[in-house]
């Protein structure tokens, strides 16, 4: 309950949280109906549909390495919140999409700029975050690998 309340009275924490929410909401869904999307909306091929998952692969590296570039020209709130909303504008005009290549560019952009957000956000949560919660993150992350692998041998 301390780390709630925390999170909900930091404003960039909190903002953080609510838009990370509204995100995941929306690009879990999306990605859940991509197939169906593309064989109905998009026409697409199975050898097609797989182009798709590749083209949003390459968008993700491709912005996961230009991160660094965005942030020295522009601020956090900038590349941060121009990302999201970049990213929502552009699913919005995916699914009104009926052009395959132009789905792809689009679909490109879209698996980019969700990680483009993560990776600029992600060095700003520590510092926003106060003491007790740095040791709690350092605790579960350093108790975390070991148990999923604990898992992970078992279920194998």
């Amino acid at each position: 309950m301390e780390g709630l309340r925390y999170v909900l009275g930091h404003p960039v924490l909190r903002n953080i949280s609510m838009m990370m929410a509204l995100v995941n909401f929306v690009s879990v869904t999306a990605g859940a109906q991509i197939v169906l999307f593309a064989k109905h909306q998009l026409q697409a091929n199975d050898a097609q549909v797989s182009l798709l998952y590749s083209a949003s692969s390459i968008g993700i590296v491709v912005l996961s390495l230009s991160a660094g570039l965005l942030r020295k020209r522009w601020s956090f709130s900038t590349v941060a919140l121009g990302a999201l909303m970049l990213e929502g504008a552009l699913t919005a005009v995916f699914a009104l999409m009926r052009w395959y290549w132009v789905a792809i560019a689009l679909w490109t952009l879209i698996g980019g700029l969700g990680i483009l957000f993560n990776i600029v956000t992600l060095p700003v949560l520590p510092r926003a975050s106060s003491s007790l919660a740095k040791r709690r993150h350092h605790a579960t992350s350093s108790t975390t690998p070991p148990a999923s692998l604990t898992t992970g041998v078992a279920s194998s």
